[in-house]
């Protein structure tokens, strides 16, 4: 069976992507950090610039 994790880029998300390294990794980075997943869709309302940032550091947590 396929895992795929489907949710929203939040605040605390960008927050942990860019701001101080007390952040902790935000929600999605806690998921993709412990859990193994096929596919990750995102939804975001943030700038494309946002986005991409974002998914880079993500990519980052994923296990190889």
């Amino acid at each position: 069976m396929k895992k795929i994790l489907i949710c929203w880029i939040g605040f605390a998300d960008l927050k942990a992507a860019t701001g101080p390294k007390g952040a902790g990794l935000g929600p999605i980075g806690q998921a993709v950090k412990e859990f193994e997943f096929n596919q990750i869709v995102l939804i975001s309302d943030q700038s494309e610039k946002e986005n991409l940032r974002y998914i880079e550091w993500l990519k980052k947590l994923a296990p190889v």
